[in-house]
This record gives structure tokens, C-alpha cells and sequence, in this order.
């Protein structure tokens, strides 16, 4: 393990311990799942952020019936200046999704309208993005809701805030870095799913 690696790693640890008995055995049992999948367990590697992901889902949906984070139906200031990594098995349910719910003509608008969004957004740097609120491709701006919602990305599950005005605020004036309080008990399932996203890509460079 690398020294970044370590530091992370007791962080994450010293911050499960401050935490719930019920939330320090969902971080013990992800922590066994990604040993076993590294070692050649039955999962495949290459699934390893979805399977986490889905998993998470159900925690925090168990979460937020005991303590609802802000964020409503039409609260989109999460959904714009920002870059979603996909993973692979993720854009596959997107796609699915697309092809069942939109007709061959709005499927063909749709993949141009996409490649120029692409190539637009290969051009902004992190800052200019935030800066110019770009939305996301699929949020729709009638209704201010993701419209692929059902199959969104694992990034955007575990976005959440306390405080919808704040995140209001900051979205207004991006010129600022304006603080979005997140619910607490949601820190650990994020960082169990994030560091199973950096295991996953880890091993693909590594052909595994």
C-alpha cells in the first residue's frame, strides 16, 4: 500500500469508529467483500463498483427513512457543473433504459445532441464547468428531474445535502467555493463505494 494509500486508509478507519454500531458492521463486511474480490474471490473484479453500489442504495435508502437528507424531486443544483464518471455496466443501463423508453427518431436526435455535448464538455476544465453551471445531459430542463433517474451513475446516488438553500446559494455564485453540509451518516457507504471505483479502475490498467 502506498503512503497516500495508508493515510487514507486510517482516516477512513478512524472516522468509521466515531460512527454507529450499525454503520461500522456495514464498513467491516464491504472491507471483507473487496479483500475477497482482490484475492480471486467468486466476484468479478471488474463489477466491483457496481456490486458495491447497489449495495450502498439499499443502506442509504434504509438511511434516509429514519433521516431524510434535503434533497426532493426538481432539486438539480447537484445535477449541473459538475463531470459524472460512468461506469461501464452503468452506461449499458442507460442505454437499455433509452432504447426502451424513446423511439428509433428520438434515439438517432439523441445520439447527435450527445456527441456534440461530449465534445463540448471535453473542453471545460473543472473550474470552467463549475463556473458555467453546465447541466447534465440528462437532467431535464422542464421539470429540473433526471430523466434517466431509475439507472443514474453511483456518483449521483451519493450526492446529498442537509441544506437546500445552500445548495442553491452555491450554484448561484459559482464564482465562490460555497460549503454544501452533507448527512454525516452518509460518508461512510460513499467512501466504501468510491474506493471500490479506484480498486476497479486500478484493475483494469492492470488487465485484470
Amino acid at each position: 500500500m502506498t503512503e497516500s494509500g495508508r493515510r487514507e486508509s486510517e482516516a477512513i478507519r478512524a472516522h468509521v469508529a466515531q460512527t454507529s454500531p450499525a454503520l461500522q458492521a456495514f464498513f467491516q463486511v464491504e472491507l471483507a467483500r473487496a479483500k475477497e474480490v482482490l484475492a480471486g474471490g467468486s466476484d468479478d473484479s471488474s463489477a466491483l463498483g457496481v456490486n458495491a453500489g447497489a449495495r450502498v442504495a439499499q443502506h442509504l435508502e434504509r438511511l434516509a427513512v429514519a433521516d431524510a437528507p434535503a434533497c426532493s424531486p426538481g432539486c438539480s443544483w447537484c445535477c449541473r457543473g459538475r463531470a459524472v464518471e460512468v461506469l461501464a455496466p452503468e452506461a449499458i443501463a442507460i442505454a437499455e433504459l433509452l432504447a426502451e423508453a424513446r423511439s428509433a427518431d428520438e434515439l438517432a436526435r439523441l445520439r447527435v445532441q450527445l456527441a456534440g455535448a461530449s465534445q463540448r464538455a471535453r473542453t471545460l476544465g473543472v473550474e470552467q464547468r463549475w463556473r458555467e453551471q453546465t447541466p447534465c445531459f440528462f437532467l431535464d430542463a422542464e421539470t429540473a428531474e433526471c430523466s434517466i433517474y431509475p439507472v443514474r451513475p453511483l456518483v449521483c446516488r451519493l450526492h446529498n445535502s442537509v441544506d437546500r438553500d445552500q445548495c442553491q446559494r452555491a450554484s448561484a455564485d459559482a464564482t465562490q467555493s460555497t460549503p454544501v453540509p452533507r448527512h454525516a451518516a452518509f460518508e461512510i457507504p460513499t467512501n466504501v463505494a468510491r474506493n471500490a471505483r479506484k480498486r476497479e479502475r486500478r484493475a483494469r490498467r492492470n488487465g485484470k
